[in-house]
């Protein structure tokens, strides 16, 4: 038991994390690992999602009267002459041979086309309407849907590809957030040795117990506690021994000292016999023991962090440089 505390600050453990567990460390394990903080990561997924979500806005751009039109041709496979003539027949309700302006509403209200303004769909009649008589023959109709054909065929080629970006954009974002959440709970960690560091040996228990540890004292080294020799340890020899130990606590006082002096009493007789002594030599190096574990094992548990979060901030980094370069090309 002895040796215990000293072995767990000075295992192979606590060695490599000695630097940022002394007093006067002035770097974190994240600050010497260049580790950036959460909130620029958080910065970062939102400037993704917002490009993703203009990027989205980008895919419909395309998207005209015109296209939709064709998109509705390409449904019913109108790409032959007879299939054209068939759309004549279908659209022509008076059976003139031709499509006047009202005829060509109808039908493209039959095809979800007229959504608010009918202007539109009067303005694309004008423009198929070549010779400006009013009407739209067959051969009209089949410039018309050759047109209408080959926007929406170029209207899906460009949505695709902006839809794949902004899908591409949207996955940067996750990944942002991913890394920005992983580096807050770093930093969440870091907090919490630092908070342990500065309590360390916070305790008078803890204290005594790094002292006893530290001179590798043995029970015979308590019982010259016994300056009375009557084989038991007043309240009064007790603080003798805590002030000749070497605590250099201005704020200590006698009540915390007597506090602890009888919680080491256990039955209360007001000494401490040698049973009760044994008890308080364990009890005051497991103390000093757990707390040197516990700093270690937060500390390794940071340090594990780091490389975790230091391989996910390169990641990012990567990736980011990658898209830059993509970037060019839709930017």
């Amino acid at each position: 038991m002895g040796s215990s505390a000293n072995m767990a600050m000075g295992g192979k453990a606590g060695a490599k994390h000695e630097a940022f567990l002394r007093a006067g460390a002035t770097k974190t394990m994240s600050e010497a690992a260049n580790i950036k903080p959460s909130s620029e990561y958080q910065a970062l997924a939102e400037q993704y999602a917002a490009r993703a979500a203009k990027m989205a806005e980008r895919a419909g751009a395309g998207d005209t009267l015109l296209s939709r039109l064709g998109a509705k041709l390409d449904e019913k496979q109108v790409g032959k002459l007879d299939a054209k003539a068939n759309i004549v027949y279908e659209w022509d309700k008076n059976s003139d041979g031709k499509i006047s302006q009202s005829e060509f509403r109808l039908q493209m209200r039959a095809f979800d086309l007229i959504v608010d303004d009918i202007k539109a769909v009067d303005a694309l009649f004008k423009d198929f309407d070549a010779d400006g008589n009013g009407f739209l023959e067959l051969a009209e109709l089949k410039v018309a849907f050759k047109r209408a054909l080959i926007a929406h065929k170029a209207a899906s080629a460009s949505s695709a590809g902006v839809k794949d970006r902004a899908a591409a954009l949207a996955k940067m974002a996750e990944q942002a957030t991913e890394v920005m959440e992983r580096t807050a709970e770093l930093e969440v960690e870091e907090i919490s040795l630092k908070e342990m560091k500065e309590k360390r040996g916070a305790t008078l228990e803890e204290k005594l117990g790094s002292m006893v540890t530290k001179k590798n004292a043995h029970l015979s080294d308590l019982t010259k506690m016994d300056t009375s020799s009557d084989g038991l340890i007043d309240k009064a020899e007790f603080r003798t021994f805590v002030r000749g130990v070497g605590i250099k606590d201005n704020k200590l006082d006698n009540d915390e000292v007597d506090a602890l002096y009888d919680t080491l009493d256990h039955d209360k007789s007001g000494t401490l016999d040698l049973k009760e002594l044994k008890e308080t030599l364990s009890r005051l190096q497991m103390a000093a023991s757990k707390a040197a574990n516990d700093l270690t094992d937060e500390a390794d548990l940071v340090a594990q962090m780091v490389k975790i979060v230091g391989k996910a901030q390169a990641r990012m980094a990567a990736a980011v440089r990658a898209d830059d370069m993509i970037d060019e090309h839709y930017d």
